[in-house]
C-alpha cells in the first residue's frame, strides 16, 4: 500500500448548528491540513474514550476495596492506603449507577 491514498467523503446537515459550526472549521483549513486535523481529532477523541474507561474501572476496583461504615465507626478500608473519608456519599456512589 505504498503511496496508496483512500478517500471519504463527508456531508454536512447545513440546519444542524453543530454541522455547520464543524463545516465553518474545515472550511478554515488548508486542503493539506484538513486530513491531519480529520487524523487528530478522531484518535484524541478514541484516547480519551480509552482512558475514561480505564479510570472508571480503577475507580470502581478502589471503591469495591473499600468497606462501608459500621454503626459504631468510621468506614474500614479493606486493602491498601485508600481512605475515603471526607469524601462525599454522592462521590463515593457516583458510579453506583453505571
Amino acid at each position: 500500500m505504498n503511496g496508496m491514498r483512500k478517500r471519504y467523503y463527508l456531508s454536512f446537515d447545513m440546519e444542524d448548528p453543530l454541522h455547520r459550526e464543524a463545516e465553518a472549521l474545515i472550511a478554515g483549513l488548508d486542503c493539506k491540513q484538513r486530513t491531519q486535523r480529520m487524523v487528530e481529532t478522531l484518535l484524541a477523541e478514541d484516547h480519551f474514550a480509552h482512558m475514561e474507561k480505564v479510570v472508571r474501572e480503577a475507580i470502581r476496583e478502589e471503591i469495591s476495596n473499600v468497606r462501608p461504615a459500621t454503626e459504631n465507626g468510621p468506614r474500614e478500608e479493606s486493602s491498601g492506603d485508600v481512605s475515603l473519608n471526607g469524601l462525599p456519599d454522592s462521590l463515593i456512589h457516583a458510579l453506583d449507577d453505571i
